[in-house]
This record gives structure tokens, sequence and C-alpha cells, in this order.
């Protein structure tokens, strides 16, 4: 019995020996792999590999756009490489002779569709055969290729993925270029996710492909915003901090695009003089900063124009002046009028063959000024409306245009309304407030189109939203407005949450719109035009959760 027992415990002691031994050897080899792996695969000091691609929010989701309401849904990598491959497909041919690169369309098969050419809307041009945004046209290979992603070989900042960040450079370590991360601009997971507090979206500006934005946070860091069409019904929200304290004296910019810069401009916070100062953005991210002096107060607007860019500001002595920025030199100061009281707007109306800027500031009598550019530093000066319009004070007036003859200004009267006054072939109409009910605004509406401005076609619909003294949003419409005038009445967009912002639109190239802005927690939202319907839908968060491998 005895010799059994020992027997038996011999055997488990020599089972328990075995185990250990296959365990700390698949552990050893478990190492050794792992070092192996350390030692031979690159890695960079440069920050820039760090941050991207970008972080993973949990849980992971994506927001599709609906015309009542935000579903979630699961996301997948799917939809997107659909979208993606779908472009290479081959179809019909509507007349014999195909259209290639910038060549014009009328219709998807004109282009060469098997080398990826789709007929599409440059920005404030007519259909061409233009490659779909997360492709550029190689010259070498006479087709579309997909944009760099992270890592990936380029040679020119075009070839990467520039609407989201990335640029083409060399590390320090490596012998060619590659798609990496602008210098001063890093993924921002926080507000990707929704988590930053936000203080103002400054400026937005529409670009090519897509609409970037410069937001403010809080902690006065500027963020950049990308906003783009994935399909035609859901958008991508990208968020990237810029890092640069240059930039914490400069709360609201204005800005204008031009050679593939933005100018930005405002007024010194931190100086007594309120200096202007110029702020300027590549496709690398924050380039530099400019001091243009004077003594001025208000805020500066920002304006493109066809080969230049301006800036209109206020001075001490409510003298309203005017800066010109012409392959990077900047020209003299031009006074255009005295005695306004209000920052100025502007604008400049693009017909067929004509192209006049006109700028607009509330007067010392409280009523609305036009000034209008008759030539090179010629300025005509048309009074609004009468001598007894009382215009609240500090009001920005908020002017644009619709089709070939129809031009309009908004404002908000000293009793809270909001009124409209209108140019047509008559000239310029007294002021009507919009509405029936004396219903009362906190701040001056924003006005967009659905079609492009100097469109006339009799579906375009001009819409008026605006944040009444409740801090909820109230939209207008004016149906073929091109021809009509008739807004209707303020009809609440129905939501659960209070708004202090709701000013600032997109447009991007595939002709979807939408407004950004900031509601009493300060967070970011957007009200999107619905294709199928026509109609806004509800306020939705504007951060795009990201899937775990990510996709431009």
């Amino acid at each position: 019995m005895d010799r059994c027992r020992r027997l038996s415990t011999n055997q488990l002691s020599a089972s328990f020996i075995y185990t250990m031994i296959i365990i700390l050897s698949v552990s050893l080899l478990t190492t050794v792999a792992l070092l192996i792996w350390y030692l031979f695969t690159p890695t960079y000091s440069d920050h820039r590999s760090i941050v991207c691609p970008p972080n993973p929010c949990q849980p992971t989701t994506t927001t599709i756009i609906s015309s009542t309401e935000s579903s979630i849904i699961p996301s997948s990598l799917s939809s997107i490489s659909q979208t993606s491959t779908s472009i290479f497909s081959t179809g019909s041919i509507t007349n014999g002779k195909k259209s290639t690169y910038k060549e014009a369309c009328h219709h998807l098969y004109d282009c060469y569709t098997e080398y990826g050419l789709l007929c599409l809307y440059g920005w404030n041009e007519n259909q061409s055969c233009l490659c779909e945004g997360s492709h550029y046209w190689s010259v070498q290979q006479n087709k579309c290729l997909r944009k760099g992603e992270l890592n990936d070989t380029c040679d020119t900042d075009y070839q990467c993925h520039r609407e989201i960040g990335f640029v083409c450079d060399k590390l320090p370590d490596r012998l060619t270029k590659i798609c990496i991360c602008a210098a001063t601009i890093y993924w921002a997971k926080d507000s990707n996710c929704g988590q930053t507090i936000l203080h103002r979206i400054v400026d937005c500006i529409d670009e090519i492909h897509a609409t970037t934005c410069l937001v403010l946070g809080m902690n006065s860091v500027y963020h950049m915003l990308t906003i783009r069409s994935l399909t035609q019904r859901e958008l991508s929200f990208d968020w990237f901090l810029i890092d640069n304290r240059m930039l914490f004296d400069l709360p609201r910019l204005s800005c204008s695009f031009n050679n593939e810069t933005r100018y930005c401009f405002d007024l010194s916070i931190q100086d007594s003089q309120h200096s202007l100062k110029l702020a300027q953005f590549t496709q690398k991210g924050f380039h530099s900063i400019e001091d243009l002096g004077g003594l001025n107060h208000g805020t500066a607007f920002g304006l493109t124009d066809a080969n230049s860019v301006s800036v209109y500001v206020r001075n001490n002595q409510n003298i309203l002046y005017r800066r010109v920025i012409v392959d990077d030199e900047v020209l003299p100061v031009h006074n255009i009028a005295p005695s306004v009281t209000s920052d100025p707007t502007c604008y400049i109306q693009e017909l067929e063959m004509t192209r006049q800027l006109y700028c607009f500031a509330r007067n010392e009598m409280y009523g609305l000024n036009e000034y209008a550019e008759l030539s090179i530093n010629t300025w005509q000066l048309t009074q609004l409306g009468y001598a007894s319009d009382r215009i609240r004070n500090e009001t920005i007036p908020v002017c644009s245009y619709v089709g070939r003859v129809h031009r309009y200004c908004f404002v908000i009267f000293e009793n809270g309304q909001i009124y409209r006054i209108l140019y047509n072939s008559n000239g310029w109409s007294t002021w009507q407030v919009i509405g029936k009910e004396q219903q009362q605004f906190v701040s001056e509406p924003v006005f967009l189109t659905s079609k492009l401005s100097n469109e006339s076609n009799s579906d375009q619909t001009c819409y008026l939203i605006a944040i009444d003294t409740n801090y909820q949003l109230q939209i207008s419409t004016n149906l073929n407005c091109a021809v009509s005038d008739n807004f209707s009445t303020w009809i609440p967009i129905e939501t659960n949450r209070k708004f202090k912002q709701f000013d600032k639109t997109f447009r991007l190239r595939d002709g979807n719109i939408g407004v950004l802005g900031i509601d009493d927690e300060n967070r970011a939202h957007y009200i999107y035009l619905d294709p199928a319907t026509n109609r806004f839908t509800l306020p939705q968060p504007a951060f795009t959760v990201k899937p775990i491998q990510f996709r431009p």
C-alpha cells in the first residue's frame, strides 16, 4: 500500500515539473519573440506618429442622418469601402465622346468612370469630370488614385488626405516622404468623442472637398473642424487641436482663403490699441502671425476675392477702412466711410458677366448704410430705409444675394424682432418684420440658400434660422426666393436643447448644406438639409464616432 502511495506521489511530482517546464518554455519563447519585434519594428520619436491615426471612441458607432431624428447604428467599414470602390465601376455612355479630368460634363457617364472620374460640381464652378473627394488625379497613371493615409508613401501634399490634417513630409530617419499629421495640428480624441467644452464656432470656410471651421474652446485653445460627406446622407466631423499659444490673443478670427492659405484677421485683446493682426494657416498647419497695427475696436471681417483677400475694420474714430493682401503683400490702408457704429459685413455678388462688391454697416442714426464699390477705392453710399428706423445697438447686419436681382439684409430692431429689407429691380424696399407674431430674438439670423447664391431656379429656397429669447431655434422659409419675396412665419425646430450660437453654415461640393452651433452645455451641434425630404433635421451632435480601423 505504501509502495503504491509513493509511486502515485512521484508521478504527480513529475507531472507538475513537466507542466512548469512547458509554461516556462512558452513564456521564454514569447518574450524572445516580443523582443525581436520591438528591435526590428521602426519607431519614431516624432510626436506626429503617435497622434495619427485617430484613436477610436467607445462605443464604436456612426451617425447617420435622418429627416426627423438622429439614428445610431453599428458602424462598419463596408459602407465606406463600397463608396470607395463604386467610383471605378463602368456603365453605358450617353454620347460617343467621353470627357477626361476637369473637362465639362452633364451626366455621370459623360466621364471616364473606368478611370474613377465622376461628374461633379467644383466649388462655385460648373460640372466637371473630377475625382471623388477621397481620391486625387494622377497625371502619370491617368486615373484617380486613393489619397494616402498614415505612413503611405507620397510625393506631394495633395496625394494625402489633406482635408483631415495629413501632409506629405519626410521624417528624420526616412529616405522617402510619407503621409503624416501636420506639424501643429493634432487629432483631438476628446473633441471627436464630444467631450470638449467649447466657447464659440469662430469661422467656417467652404473649400474644395470639405468645409473647415475654426472653433475656440473654453480653455482658449483653437480646434480645426473638418466637415465632409461620406455618402449623400452621412457626414464626417473630424476635430484637430491647433498647437499654438500665439492664437490666445485672437478669440474672434474672421478668415478668407486664397492660394491654399487661410488668412485670418482679428483685433488683439491684449493691447489697449486693439491692433489688427493677421494669422496665416497652410495645409501644414499654423504658419505665422503678423501685426498690421492701427487703433481699432469691434471685430474684423475677412473677405475672399478672385486673386486677393481683404479685411474690413472699424478704427477708434468709427471710420470703416480696408486692407488688401495680394501675393502676400499687404497694401496700404484705404478709408471707406466715416461714422459707422457697427462691425461691417461684406460680400461679392458674382453673376455670369459681373462681380460687384457691397459692404454694410449701421450708421450713427441707427439706420443701415450700403457701400458699393464703383471702382478701385471709389464707393457709393446708399442709406437704406427711413431715418426713423431703430436698429439694435451693435447689431451686425446679415446681408447676401440670391439669383440675378434679389439682395437681402436682415437685422434686429430695438424691439427684438428680425426685419428684412429687399433690393429688386425697383431698388431698395422699406424694412418689413419677418413673421406675423411679435417673436423676439437674442442674436442675428443666419441666411442660407438651398443652391448656390447666383442660381435662379424655381426650386431655389431661402432659409432664415435664429435663436429666440427662450434660446430655441426658429426657422422661416421663402420658396422660389430668387423671384418671390414671401418669408413664412417663424416655425420652431423642436428640440429639448437650448442654444447660445447657431450661425455658421457649411456647403459641401456635393450640394449638402447645414448649420453649426453650440448648445447651453457648450457642445457643438448641427442641422442638415435632408436631400430626400428637403427639410432640416433635428439638431445632432457635431462629432463622428470613429470605427476601430480609421478610414478617411
